[in-house]
């Protein structure tokens, strides 16, 4: 009888191909090395988070247990740094990760413990990277790391470790090293930014309104600045300082954390190993690089739309004039926001701030929100079918291993991609012969898109995302999106004929929302299964124009983007107002 083996990601270093595989996840399965996986004796393991209870009871579990383990690694590191910031301060600074961070070990966890349950006793290889190989520089290190396969496998690895007894563990001796840093190429475009960069800080160091990674185009950025009286900043992200995680050090330190449950136990295991640089080792020569920023010495107000995630200089800079006053003023910078049944990005940008801007849409349980619009607003047209050709067929991507628990599509792979093509199969075979044409996102992640494609449809036109999207759009006499999220929605506020499908099972709505897609939906710009979408394609192919522009569908959809999508011709002058009550 062949021995299971119980793999974890797509290293083949630890696939024993002549035994029974046991693949953690569909990530483990490159679509390229099929030729390889496809002849071994596996299954693939059911991911978790498939039924819609479990995945909404483990939100709201990880959620609280966030909060918990907040409090007591901001109390650690207070003592640890010899410092006394408040909650809020570390809420900003290692928030995300520790949410991250949470989330990703729980996926992990539930996997092997599931996998334990179903499938008995089995085997493991475990490949013995070094230590610093695990441990992340900053946030941006961070996110780099949680989409490779092998800070994947060291993270599952320190699992196995607990889970499994030592004679069901085979270690293997590895020489390969991950994210090594290049340094980069500098074109001279690039060099003439920074220097720009340098001289607007320099005319800017006096801003009481620091406005960076706004989301605003170029011209609305410097009248928004010019109408405060400011010269705007032209935002360039910094580095963090050069430091190096020291495991003797860390040992000296208390960073356990309180265990209650089997997981909490988990957690507590992993946090000093996995705990970025940046907040122990780090720490002070960040807060000596952020005195020395050119950036303003004493804002009153900060506003951003997204650096207080993947931005670690930015989110100390943010923290430390909070903790003396500053008011954070904080932009939606997508979709899902407003509409998702959960969003945990959500929750965490309206937690830290005092103004939260959204794209239109109102909750009547914060008092902190502001419906302002569409921050990045885009020039509405007067559509014709005139020279347009195109179906386009707009694809999206994600990271193969999870790491944020969110109602959307980042959770799904293969489901998602079969459900593309159902779309494409249901089309009349002239409309996906001469008019579909697939818009890949630049990103692939390893799931082999473009691939796929080709092979199931070889004779369907694709772009591999190479293209401006703003030039496929001109050409395209209807645009399908695959998801819920913000491509859609600069779609519609442009006037650009529109359907877009998902699952509701997969990507859940808020009960507020539901109205308004359910309006969507009958008068077919919003459907739940792709089948539906590619009916209606083929049903109103021969006229976009006559079905856009009737008055139920602009009504449906005028109404839609005033709550998610709205454009507002007052933009600059409410976002003014805005930072004048903060300021007063």
């Amino acid at each position: 009888m062949k021995q299971s083996y119980f793999v974890t990601t797509a290293l083949e270093e630890t696939w024993s191909v002549h035994n029974k595989i046991i693949f953690a996840d569909e990530a483990c399965c490159l679509y390229d090395r099929r030729h390889i996986w496809e002849k071994c004796d596996h299954t693939i393991v059911p991911h978790h988070w498939r039924y819609k209870k479990k995945f909404e009871a483990d939100y709201d579990y990880l959620t609280k247990l966030y909060e918990v383990k907040l409090v007591e690694l901001s109390a650690k590191l207070n003592v640890i740094h010899n410092v006394n910031y408040s909650l809020k301060f570390w809420r900003v600074v290692i928030g995300p990760w520790l949410a991250y961070f949470i989330h990703l070990l729980f996926d992990r966890w539930q996997t092997v413990v599931q996998s334990k349950k179903n499938y008995g006793t089995f085997k493991t290889i475990i490949l013995l990277f070094k230590d610093d190989q695990a441990t992340p520089v900053d946030m941006e290190d961070f996110i780099s790391k949680i989409k490779s396969d092998e800070w994947n496998h060291i993270v599952y690895s320190s699992i196995l470790e607990l889970e499994l007894g030592k004679n069901q563990i085979v270690y293997k001796e590895i020489n390969k090293k991950i994210n090594k840093n290049i340094k980069p190429y500098k074109s001279i475009k690039s060099i003439v930014k920074e220097k720009l960069s340098s001289l607007s800080y320099f005319l800017s160091k006096n801003n009481k309104v620091f406005i960076a990674n706004s989301y605003l185009n170029m011209r609305d950025l410097f009248t928004l600045n010019f109408k405060l009286g400011m010269w705007p900043i032209l935002y360039k992200q910094e580095k963090v300082p050069e430091n190096k995680a020291s495991y003797v050090y860390r040992d000296t330190i208390d960073l356990n954390l309180n265990i209650g449950d089997d997981f909490e136990k988990i957690l507590a295991h992993n946090v000093k190993k996995f705990i970025p640089i940046c907040y122990v080792e780090g720490f002070d020569a960040i807060n000596k690089k952020i005195a020395r920023l050119s950036w303003p010495k004493c804002p009153n107000v900060i506003y951003t739309a997204n650096f207080l995630f993947h931005d670690t200089i930015a989110m100390f800079y943010t923290a430390k004039h909070v903790e003396t006053g500053a008011k954070l003023v904080y932009g939606q910078h997508g979709g899902v926001y407003g509409q998702a049944l959960f969003s945990w990005a959500e929750s965490h940008e309206r937690a830290i701030s005092d103004k939260y801007l959204t794209w239109g849409w109102q909750s009547c349980s914060s008092e902190n929100i502001v419906p302002i619009g569409m921050i990045n607003r885009k020039k509405q047209v007067v559509y014709h079918e005139d020279n347009k050709t195109n179906l386009l067929l707009v694809l999206t991507s994600a990271s193969r291993y999870s790491y944020r628990l969110d109602a959307s599509v980042k959770k799904i792979g293969l489901p998602y991609i079969t459900s593309n093509f159902e779309f494409a199969n249901e089309l009349t075979t002239s409309i996906r012969k001469n008019d579909l044409l697939i818009r890949h996102h630049p990103a692939d992640n390893g799931w082999g898109q473009v691939s796929r494609w080709n092979d199931k449809y070889p004779e369907v036109r694709s772009d591999s995302g190479s293209l401006n999207i703003s030039k496929l759009l001109k050409k395209s006499k209807l645009v399908v999106y695959t998801c819920n999220s913000t491509g859609y929605l600069e779609y519609m506020a442009q006037n650009m004929p529109t359907i877009v499908y998902f699952n509701l099972d997969s990507e859940p709505l808020r009960e507020d929302a539901k109205p308004f897609f359910e309006k969507l939906k009958q008068v077919g710009i919003y459907h739940e299964t792709p089948q539906s979408a590619a009916k209606h394609v083929n049903a109103v192919w021969d006229n976009i124009e006559l079905w856009w522009c009737s008055s139920e569908v602009q009504a449906a959809k005028e109404e839609f983007c005033h709550n998610f999508a709205l454009d507002n011709h007052n933009l600059i002058e409410d976002l003014n107002n805005v930072f004048l009550e903060v300021l007063d």
